[in-house]
């Protein structure tokens, strides 16, 4: 495939050693074992916990991207892991679909993933489960910050009650109660595998509130 490398960093990820060069390295690596054809690898620098409609760096990679396609000269964008496209699970599964909806692939390196437009449903049902974990840990990650849950850590204490359904369990009378996520994630497999449009399952999600 001809891709279009993406390399996403904040100043986090620079500081923590994940810049653009460590992932345009791994872009590298990864087309040597595939033998796809790297066209060009933009850079952004911008946080992924914002909305998608402000990121407008990532937004005019997109529109790049859309317009090699109808050129007939990219196949799909690489990225070196999930939380490259959004730390948000709406965020990320929007990139999805308006990729899909002009005839891009999404091409993973670390989660070895390769999400094409034809892939039948259940392909995009698992990549919902990967954004939904990564949104997850971003929400985890920013709970933690609080000086509460600093708190209950310095107590020795789980931090649970940090949002519904945030950690996957609920604390109760000091026993673990495994929480409405759990059963989500069968829902939403369960869907895929009766081939329900991504769509709808998407849409359905969002209406409750998931």
């Amino acid at each position: 495939m001809k891709l279009l490398g993406v390399t996403r960093s904040s100043n986090q990820d620079v500081a923590e050693g994940y810049g653009p060069a460590i992932q345009e390295a791994e872009f590298i690596a990864y087309a040597a074992t595939t033998k796809d054809n790297i066209i060009a690898t933009r850079h952004v620098t911008e946080p992924a916990t914002i909305a998608l409609e402000d990121r407008q760096l990532f937004q005019a990679v997109m529109a790049e991207a859309t317009q090699l396609k109808r050129d007939e000269q990219c196949d799909g964008l690489l990225f070196s892991r999930c939380d490259r496209l959004s730390r948000q699970m709406e965020g990320a599964i929007q990139v999805a679909l308006d990729l899909r909806k002009v005839g891009l692939a999404i091409v993973l390196v670390r989660e070895n993933q390769v999400l094409k437009p034809d892939d039948p449903p259940i392909n995009f049902v698992m990549f919902i489960l990967q954004v939904f974990g990564v949104d997850s840990q971003t929400r985890i990650s920013l709970t933690n910050l609080k000086a509460g849950q600093h708190r209950a850590a310095s107590e020795g204490k789980l931090p649970a009650g940090a949002g519904p359904g945030l950690l996957g369990y609920n604390l109760v009378s000091k026993h673990f109660e495994a929480n409405s996520f759990i059963t989500v994630c069968d829902e939403v497999l369960e869907r895929g595998y009766r081939r329900e449009s991504i769509n709808q399952i998407t849409r359905d999600l969002q209406v409750r509130g998931v």
